[in-house]
């Protein structure tokens, strides 16, 4: 209201304000929201409107919101073993892959396709937040801190601990919700700025061995979202719920009125639920297949590999150069309680061994992949950020198993994975269990039809062993 002075009488030792009351008109300013969710080709629309996407800025194309049902992930196997502790200590990873964030939909994305829209003034109010999927069964309970697990969380696998990092802060997801500013970011000739999928992190899962066996089929008390309890069998256990999320947070996006949340507990603080600030849903179960097996694992490998410099005319007139890798491991016999222990890539519970490399897109053109459906995996390893200034072009490493000089590819997915104990010999015996070692030869040289540009060459690959 307005006040103004009227008359002020002495009244004794009193003094009497009169005061007239006029009505003001309360004026609301109303600000609206300055991010906006892109979920279409906006071209032709003018480029004054706040949903205008600029042609050659970016990729628009429909994407949804995802949810506790809903979400993906690439890079893990498609079968884990669970083993006893003796063989598989607690704190042992049994799985691990990073993905990015173009995989973490069930729809995927594309690294460059715009998610939102927000204005210049905003530059410093934008924010990636994550947390994990508060059930019982995929983010609620962290019960790796009893094994010396930071970060692992019960999963619907009994034995099994799931930990989610984000790449880029190298934190791990946690039943709270942590929060990191998105900096860097694309802008169009207007000056918006657009949040795009490759601004978002990769996400690191990692599944790791515990004994909370405790978590059995019996215990009422240890139930998912679904009702379930953690289970303690094999083949696929269809758990259909993801296991954390990736949420925006901008001015009229995720905020809920303003909101900060990060720190909240996402079991009872979940601000604009399900709508489209949540670009992503971290969900593996639905395509993981579990074993618990007698098995092997890898005890020593050959951890670098070091060639000498080459010309590239010694190259291109078809020098090579070689090296030894050694793999030590170790198998079981067959244990009470696990499935019979069998070296094979091929038959369900089979042990299979394979050296691995990161999936990268174009090898089929450099003429290094099999394209059949049969494929045997990767012939030959190139060099990290091939095609790139300065990394040298049409070299590559080749394996092959000195027992008797065949071609051992690398693995690519589910290819290029052989039997166990394909050309390993066995060196010892230690507490029942046999000793083998695997030795092959790398050598580097020319791929078949390139020609050689000369570069540095650096790569890096993993020698696992999985049950299939």
């Amino acid at each position: 209201m307005a006040i103004s002075l009227s008359n002020i009488k002495n009244l004794g030792h009193c003094w009497l304000l009169l005061v007239k009351v006029a009505p003001l008109l309360m004026v609301s300013t109303y600000v609206g929201a300055t991010c906006y969710a892109i979920k279409a080709d906006n071209s032709k629309l003018s480029p004054t409107n706040v949903l205008y996407t600029e042609p050659g800025k970016g990729i628009y194309k429909s994407w949804k919101t995802q949810s506790w049902s809903n979400g993906g992930f690439e890079g893990l196997p498609s079968t884990i073993n669970i083993n006893n502790v003796s063989f598989q200590p607690q704190g042992s990873i049994i799985a691990s892959a990073i993905s990015p964030a173009t995989s973490l939909a069930d729809n995927g994305y594309d690294a460059d396709q715009v998610l939102f829209r927000c204005q210049a003034k905003d530059a410093n109010l934008l924010y990636e937040y994550y947390t994990n999927n508060p059930f019982a069964l995929t983010g609620l309970y962290e019960d790796g801190l009893n094994y010396g697990v930071s970060g692992g969380y019960r999963t619907v696998y009994q034995g099994v601990v799931a930990r989610l990092t984000n790449v880029k802060d190298g934190k791990y997801f946690s039943i709270n919700w942590q929060k990191r500013q998105m900096t860097n970011l694309d802008r169009d000739s207007q000056g918006w700025i657009l949040v795009k999928v490759k601004d978002f992190t990769p996400v690191k899962i990692e599944l790791i061995r515990v004994p909370n066996e405790a978590l059995s089929i019996s215990n009422p008390g240890q139930v998912g979202g679904d009702g379930r309890n953690a289970q303690a069998g094999t083949g696929d256990i269809n758990y259909n719920y993801a296991s954390g999320y990736i949420s925006f947070f901008g001015p009229g996006i995720g905020n809920n009125g303003g909101v900060q949340y990060d720190g909240r507990d996402a079991s009872q603080w979940y601000p604009d639920h399900l709508t489209d600030a949540y670009i992503a849903s971290i969900k593996y179960t639905d395509r993981l297949s579990i074993r618990r097996s007698s098995s092997c694992k890898i005890d020593n490998v050959t951890p670098y590999v070091r060639f000498p410099s080459m010309t590239g005319a010694q190259l291109n007139n078809g020098q090579t150069v070689s090296s030894p890798i050694d793999i030590d491991f170790t198998c079981q016999p067959n244990v009470a309680g696990l499935a019979s222990f069998s070296s094979s890539a091929d038959l369900t519970g089979g042990t299979a061994m394979a050296v691995t490399i990161p999936v990268q897109k174009g090898l089929d053109s450099i003429g290094i992949v099999s394209v059949s459906t049969t494929a045997s995996g990767v012939a030959s390893l190139i060099s990290d950020n091939y095609g790139s200034a300065g990394v040298a072009q049409g070299v590559s490493v080749t394996l092959r198993k000195q027992s008797d000089g065949q071609l051992v590819p690398f693995a690519w997915g589910s290819y290029g994975w052989q039997a166990v104990l394909d050309g390993a010999s066995q060196t010892g015996t230690v507490d029942g269990n046999k000793v083998y070692r695997k030795s092959l030869t790398a050598t580097f040289g020319k791929i078949a039809g390139k020609t050689v540009t000369p570069g540095s060459f650096k790569a890096r690959a993993e020698v696992m062993i999985r049950v299939q």
